[in-house]
């Protein structure tokens, strides 16, 4: 929702179809027909209420992605402070670490880092960055700390073309708009080429009165015009951000409630998520000498000023064990760091004369001896993190790992577990979401925690260092349920061929380890405390953290579709009868049955008001595939009915004794409601009150206005015998023939979708 305030009110009120809308009203006001200009007052007050609601998210989730902003330790001069970075001013020293976004185009004066340029330079690559270095905005901090004297701030940087497109990596396919976008041009190429033909029969070969032709032939176009679908699906979207935002969830592309709709998989990073990110060193192992393992132990911690959680952790530890937290300033000083990199999984230090120690998991600092790995299983109690202590005499000039390697001893950490993940974890197992847990730790570990969540299939695990090519990965991906030692990289191929495999997949993540995956999945949802690099990646962030969150957010998506869906259904029934009946018009000279002020209250009271109260009701089934599809199957056996009972109505008026035209309109209005009102109950079953009460309101005020302004508004007038007999005959035969195709329509859908498995096997 980054858009301005001008730019909603343009994109509300300067659309096609406005226009369109415009056109008609100025030709019927043109030849004195107001009343049946009614139309636009409808239009306008659909464009206020779709420009209102989403302003009023826009400012939710403005106030919403403050929480989510990163400010950064500034210095200046000899101030010392936080800024944001359009706070920041040229000469001013910025502090980056691990997952924050570049904020301003700089220098690098102390410090090292790995950056990913790829938003810059496409290429994937982490980037080494040294103290003299020139630094980017829009680049990602994967590891190290440093510091960067900003050169140039704001709208001047090199990034500030890129603003935001770490989150808009690519644009979300979305089934939803592509298929409202089918049916709008559709409609669009039609209306006006037949608007122009039926002036053409009716004025100049049929010789009708101008200003009937003219009533005729607005009324034809606005029943082709679907003018409240886009308003409709664009208020219900903003609305379901709404909601979210008020769940602390913050929606930052409006599609992407209709990507968590149609969700069957979700990855889940287990750090952060299934737990709280908060780590303790539980118990350390020494291999040889206790002491000589404390002080290596102390040395190491002290080469870094910062870092991840687990290093905080770490550090809390020796502080606790040296008794006083000044002990480990006094420790030599390191002349070369390896920070720590998701990729190769371990962190390094180099001491002047006492070679390399490396603090990491085993089996990427032992590749070559398994039973370090299988010694650390052994010591993990089943739920620790295990980290392996090594040195090298060394001293490392690079951030490979040298021959060999002496084990120093164990680390075991241990996370905290988010307790309430056990009824989310259970939620989406009952509602047929499968569950992938993808973390970069040690896969027996991660299964442990995952057990105590309850987890299905939480044994199924497999740590990816024993797979040693992508096929195998991709082979893996729908096999196991929980992935360890996972790279970057490795995360985005298992997403890639979730969904190759037809899945719709979802990543949950907090680290800049995570954001190769978000980019990929099909919906991105972040952590609010999570890095800079992940909040900027994903369509939704869940501003307190919280995963217990998402059951809700799964629901309101679907809600919001379902409800679409629906709505779409009755909004194109419509469309359907007025293009039938524009063209039997033009084919065979029938007077069209209906006048746009009776559309207008046809519209109003069956599909307008119950579908704005209707769009907030829970509908949390799963959403099917083939939007397009559903929506017209549920639409096409009504408008057809309705086309057809007009026409038998034109024809047969006089014979039957019906009375002229204006009663045949009239009759052809409450026929045509009453299929309407049939329709709105076969897709809103009253299964609720709620229903019930809308619907019923609904039909109260169609009755109400029929029977107050029916004469002098609507120009309708009540049927005699012969039209009550004829109209009640229309309702017996329609209502059974709307079911029979309905249920021609679905037996086809099955029929075809059993031949495709028949293909396809």
């Amino acid at each position: 929702m980054d858009r301005s305030y001008k730019k909603i009110i343009c994109s509300h009120l300067f659309t096609f179809f406005n226009f369109l809308n415009l056109a008609f009203f100025v030709l019927i006001v043109s030849v004195g027909s107001y009343k049946n200009g009614l139309f636009m007052m409808v239009i306008v007050l659909n464009t206020a209420i779709g420009i209102f609601q989403e302003i009023r998210t826009k400012k939710q989730l403005d106030r919403l992605s403050l929480v989510t902003r990163t400010a950064f330790p500034v210095r200046r001069g000899e101030e010392e402070f936080s800024a944001y970075p359009e706070e920041m001013c040229a000469g001013d020293e910025v502090r980056i670490g691990p997952g924050d976004q570049v904020p301003a185009d700089g220098t690098l004066i102390s410090g090292e880092l790995e950056a990913d340029e790829s938003m810059l330079s496409g290429e994937s690559d982490s980037v080494e960055k040294h103290p003299g270095d020139r630094v980017l905005s829009g680049s990602f901090v994967i590891s190290g700390e440093a510091v960067l004297s900003a050169e140039t701030v704001g709208k001047e940087t090199y990034a500030a073309s890129l603003s935001e497109k770490a989150r808009a990596y690519r644009e979300k396919q979305s089934e939803l708009k592509k298929s409202l976008n089918t049916i709008l041009h559709l409609v669009a190429w039609l209306i006006i080429p037949l608007a122009v033909l039926l002036f053409v029969k009716l004025y100049l070969i049929n010789h009708t009165a101008f200003k009937s032709t003219i009533e005729q032939v607005v009324t034809s176009g606005v029943g082709m015009i679907p003018e409240g679908l886009i308003l409709l699906s664009s208020m219900s979207l903003a609305l379901g951000a709404f909601n979210l935002a008020s769940r602390n969830t913050l929606v930052q592309q409006l599609y992407s409630i209709e990507s968590l709709a149609r969700v069957d998989v979700i990855c889940l990073d287990k750090t952060g998520t299934l737990t709280t990110g908060k780590v303790i060193v539980d118990a350390v192992y020494p291999e040889n000498d206790p002491e000589s393992f404390k002080k290596s132990l102390s040395l190491f911690a002290s080469a870094f000023s910062g870092g991840n959680a687990t290093m905080n952790a770490v550090q809390a530890y020796v502080r606790e064990q040296a008794g006083a937290e000044g002990e480990a300033d006094k420790a030599e000083k390191a002349v070369y760091l390896i920070p720590f990199s998701s990729e190769r999984k371990y962190s390094g230090t180099v001491f002047s004369g006492r070679g390399t120690l490396y603090m990491g998991a085993s089996a990427m600092l032992f590749p070559a001896d398994p039973s370090v790995t299988e010694k650390a299983h052994a010591l993990s109690d089943g739920t620790g993190r295990m980290l392996a202590l090594a040195y090298s005499p060394e001293e490392a000039t690079s951030r490979s790992l040298p021959e060999k390697l002496q084990l120093l001893g164990f680390i075991r950490m241990k996370d905290e577990v988010r307790l309430s993940c056990r009824e989310t974890l259970r939620f989406f197992e009952e509602q047929g979401v499968a569950l992938k847990l993808i973390s970069g730790d040690d896969p027996f570990s991660v299964s442990r925690i995952a057990g105590q969540l309850d987890m299905k299939d939480s044994d199924a695990y497999v740590d990816l260092t024993t797979l040693h090519s992508d096929d195998e990965i991709r082979a893996a991906a729908e096999t196991y349920t929980i992935f360890g030692r996972v790279r970057p990289e490795e995360k985005r191929l298992l997403i890639e061929t979730l969904q190759q495999k037809g899945h719709s997949v979802a990543m949950v993540g907090d680290g800049v380890n995570d954001v190769l995956a978000l980019k990929c999945a099909d919906c991105s949802v972040a952590m609010g405390n999570g890095a800079d690099a992940a909040k900027k990646t994903a369509d939704v962030v869940l501003t307190d953290s919280d995963f217990a969150a998402m059951p809700y957010v799964l629901n309101e998506g679907r809600r919001v579709i379902n409800n679409i869906g629906r709505s779409a259904s009755m909004y194109l029934v419509k469309t359907f009868f007025s293009l039938i009946l524009t063209m039997l018009t033009l084919l065979f000279g029938y007077h069209y049955p209906f006048l746009a002020i009776q559309l207008t209250l046809i519209s109003a009271c069956a599909v307008g008001i119950p579908t704005f109260f209707l769009q907030m009701e829970p509908s949390y089934v799963r959403v099917k595939k083939d939007f397009i599809r559903n929506v017209l199957k549920a639409a096409l056996p009504s408008g057809i009915m309705i086309a057809a009972v007009c026409i038998f109505l034109v024809l047969t008026s006089e014979r039957l004794g019906i009375g002229d035209a204006a009663a045949c309109r009239s009759l052809a209005v409450f026929v045509t409601a009453f299929i309407y009102f049939f329709t709105l109950i076969r897709l809103y079953p009253l299964n609720s009150l709620y229903r019930a009460v809308v619907i019923g309101a609904s039909v109260l005020v169609f009755i109400l206005a029929a029977v107050l302004f029916g004469k002098t508004l609507f120009e309708l007038q009540l049927p005699n015998q012969n039209g009550l007999i004829a109209g009640f005959a229309c309702i017996a035969v329609s209502v059974p023939l709307i079911l029979f195709m309905q249920y021609l329509s679905d037996k086809t859908a099955d029929w075809f979708r059993k031949l495709r498995k028949r293909q396809n096997a």
